[in-house]
């Protein structure tokens, strides 16, 4: 076994600070020319497993491309938990083999001080814990980067769906708006934002100037259909007597609105709406879901397919055999599932969330229903069914919009807005 390795998981696991070898050290012997990149991440990286951290794979990806474009060495510095799973994959990685130096904390011990050491540039998560820095950044002349992705009115709708004490809610509808107050001044005094889907967008116009958005998913060049594949579907599509296809994909929780599909999918039915359904996902309301399927009879019109592997399974599914999809978020967190279908030519047909309210405005392939109304959502899929023509029109405009904003372009935007802030 390893000693060093054995050390370093020891030391996690105890909250201490473990710092990751930058691969450019080991190949030079020396650390990296230019300037330093250290992003400062809200979310949880991994869990130890053996001499091996567990990583999300989407997580792995982004700070894979922060460290492939940025030109100078590059620190992240991330919580660490316990244990991990993910509907979207994991991989198990040797910490000393990572292209960038990673440290290891808890909010409790993370020192102000170790984030700006050294750095040139900054970019962190927006939040309750980071409130404090852009006025430390300020201090030491050294330009902070935030990143935001909920708005107050989204954050609020998610605390509806968790919370179901009356007291609790108000309880907790106070302290979000003091925490967005606090929030509003630390944007404020950042060299920039980064902003996550329109929400948060639209939220921050007038607190910082220096506003970049941008939409985040997971589209890699070889995952967007192609034309001949795309026009192959629509030929089927506008065949006669087949089906309209729906495809739901994400978590199956409230938050992304699981509790509307059944009651959507009985109401096609009573409509006699020709359409199918697919469920692509894993969550904690799967089982239920089953259940209410098979005692609504709905069993031919709708398919629970399970977690799907993201490029192997999910994609290559949606491509081929989905023609709309149907998002019931009732709330508007800039979900990566609206780029990732539109990178399929597959449009979107949901709830007017704020986040699916700018995407519509900007892409034109969205058609969009008050949140809650099941009745209006399925009569809007009903009038779809009877006008392929248009849908096909959405689907086009869904994947030009896609590749304008690919995972590649979308990460050389954000990296050329921070290397602005190193200039001179």
């Amino acid at each position: 076994m390893n000693h060093s390795a054995t050390v370093a998981r020891r030391a996690a696991r105890q909250r201490i600070t473990v710092r990751c070898v930058n691969q450019t050290d080991e190949l030079s012997g020396a650390v990296a020319p230019g300037r330093r990149l250290t992003i400062l991440l809200a979310c949880p990286v991994g869990a130890w497993e053996g001499e091996g951290l567990v990583i999300s794979t989407k997580f792995l990806e982004e700070l894979q491309e922060y460290a492939r474009l940025w030109p100078g060495p590059v620190r992240v510095i991330a919580e660490q938990q316990e244990s991990w799973s993910s509907a979207f994959g994991t991989q198990v990685v040797q910490p000393g083999q990572l292209p960038f130096e990673l440290i290891l904390h808890s909010h409790a011990n993370l020192d102000p001080r170790r984030v700006f050491e050294g750095s040139d540039v900054v970019l962190s998560a927006s939040g309750t814990h980071y409130h404090d820095l852009s006025q430390q950044a300020l201090t030491r002349g050294i330009p902070l980067v935030y990143v935001t992705e909920y708005s107050l009115k989204t954050a609020r709708a998610i605390m509806r769906l968790e919370t179901r004490s009356t007291l609790l809610r108000l309880r907790r509808e106070l302290w979000l708006r003091q925490n967005h107050v606090r929030q509003r001044r630390s944007l404020q005094r950042a060299a920039a934002v980064q902003c996550n889907g329109t929400p948060t967008f639209s939220e921050t116009e007038g607190v910082n100037e220096r506003r970049l958005l941008y939409f985040d998913s997971r589209i890699f060049d070889d995952l967007v259909i192609t034309d001949s594949a795309l026009t192959a579907r629509h030929e089927r599509m506008m065949a006669s007597s087949v089906p309209l296809r729906l495809v739901f994909s994400g978590r199956l929780d409230r938050m992304k609105g699981v509790q509307y599909l059944v009651p959507l999918a009985r109401e096609l039915s009573r409509l006699n709406v020709d359409c199918t359904l697919d469920i692509c996902g894993g969550g904690e309301l799967a089982t239920q879901l089953a259940e209410q399927v098979a005692e609504s009879g709905l069993g031919s019109r709708v398919k629970i397919r399970g977690s799907l592997d993201f490029s192997t399974q999910l994609m290559p599914f949606v491509r081929g055999d989905s023609d709309v999809f149907v998002c019931c978020h009732p709330q508007g967190d800039p979900s990566c599932t609206y780029l990732e279908m539109f990178a399929c030519g597959v449009p979107c047909v949901g709830f007017a969330n704020e986040a699916l309210f700018g995407l519509a405005e900007r892409s034109k392939a969205v058609w969009l229903s008050p949140i809650g109304d099941i009745e209006l959502l399925a009569k809007q899929i009903g009038y779809l069914s009877s006008h392929r023509q248009e849908v096909m029109q959405h689907s086009q405009r869904a994947l030009t919009f896609a590749q304008q904003h690919t995972f590649r372009l979308t990460y050389a935007r954000r990296v050329e807005q921070l290397q602005t802030l190193t200039a001179g």
